[in-house]
């Protein structure tokens, strides 16, 4: 077939895209570079491992493989809901966060709706945004604070805008989105607008000023909360996101996602993660060790950076942000935040 002809058939957004290229897996880099140790530090993992508690939890349903896994989750969606102190109804969960952010595009956005994102940020709110045929509006940080402008943010608000997308602590940044700001937020956005806050590393946060738009929840509002267990309980390579939002919002996001999206050994595993306790604070503990040692080797150095709440950091740029696009490329570098002698 010759491309012309393919690329009729295909849907206009496709080709606005630009596929994700994860990094080379580190058997691959051992064989293609001959090392026999290598330091992963591009992908923000729990060095420390996974939770204890996971790993047998995975155990115990190692002898069903050959079932189908509950389709809807009731076992994650009930240890969820009891550590949240939320009704079942309001959660949700994906195959990793990144299911949950497409499910939230394929549930609310279509050609030419609008969503806005505060650039640099995760690349995969405006990944899946472009996919439904949707505009996305980028904003920048705050060129003094590298903070979110609630002024400049809400003033971006159009009719056609369905969706405002931001994360705290954010990716790359590291920093938060202050109390006041999202309070802001969650109470002076237009009531049809969904605010989708991604709190994807929010389990590191050490500030105690900070605060969980999960406060927030009600089924009057239009707000959705994401996590994931990929990072502090160390599940990445079970996949497992969530979401906490409203029965309604959650009702219809069950509509577009796929059957037995989450298997079995990832149920079992993040439900037993949640509420490992010890795990998350020794992971927690190692994170500020790894920032302090760092921090101290680049003032050392005379390399600039931000303070994170996260388990990356960036080096502070020279230049405020402007374009985010070409300012992320330009100017940010982030660092996962690791202790020496210890590898990912």
């Amino acid at each position: 077939m010759e491309n012309k002809t393919l690329e009729k058939q295909i849907r206009p957004s496709v080709f606005e895209l630009t596929p994700y290229v994860p990094a080379k897996p580190v058997e691959e880099m051992r064989e293609e570079l001959g090392l026999s140790r290598i330091v992963k530090l591009d992908a923000n993992e729990n060095a420390l491992g996974t939770s204890p508690l996971a790993l047998q939890a995975m155990e115990s349903q190692m002898g069903s493989l050959n079932r189908y896994p509950d389709g809807y989750f009731q076992g994650l969606r009930r240890a969820l809901a009891k550590h949240w102190h939320v009704d079942e109804e309001q959660v949700i969960a994906g195959n990793g966060s990144d299911e949950v952010l497409s499910l939230i595009a394929q549930t609310f956005l279509g050609e030419g709706d609008e969503m806005i994102v505060v650039d640099p940020t995760f690349s995969s709110y405006e990944f899946y945004a472009t996919i439904m045929g949707a505009r996305v509006i980028h904003l920048s940080l705050e060129p003094d604070t590298y903070g979110l402008s609630v002024d400049g943010l809400l003033g971006a608000v159009t009719d056609r805008c369905k969706i405002v997308c931001v994360c705290t602590p954010n990716n790359p940044t590291g920093l938060l989105i202050d109390a006041a700001s999202m309070e802001r937020l969650v109470r002076e956005l237009p009531k049809d607008v969904l605010l989708v806050v991604d709190e994807a590393y929010f389990e590191y946060v050490t500030d105690e000023r900070a605060v969980s738009a999960a406060e927030y929840l009600d089924e009057d509002r239009l707000l959705l909360v994401s996590r994931t267990f990929s990072k502090i309980y160390g599940l990445a390579a079970l996949r497992v996101g969530y979401a906490l939002t409203s029965k309604a919002v959650a009702g219809f996001m069950g509509r577009v996602r796929s059957p037995f999206n989450i298997n079995s050994l990832a149920q079992a595993a993040a439900a037993a993660a949640i509420g490992d306790e010890a795990h998350r604070e020794a992971s927690r503990a190692m994170n500020e060790e790894g920032k302090r040692f760092l921090y101290g080797k680049l003032k050392e150095l005379g390399v600039p950076y931000l303070p994170t709440q996260a388990n990356l950091f960036s080096r502070r740029p020279e230049t405020p942000p402007g374009c985010g696009k070409c300012f992320l490329k330009r100017a940010w570098s982030s660092v996962p935040a690791r202790p020496t002698g210890r590898t990912g």
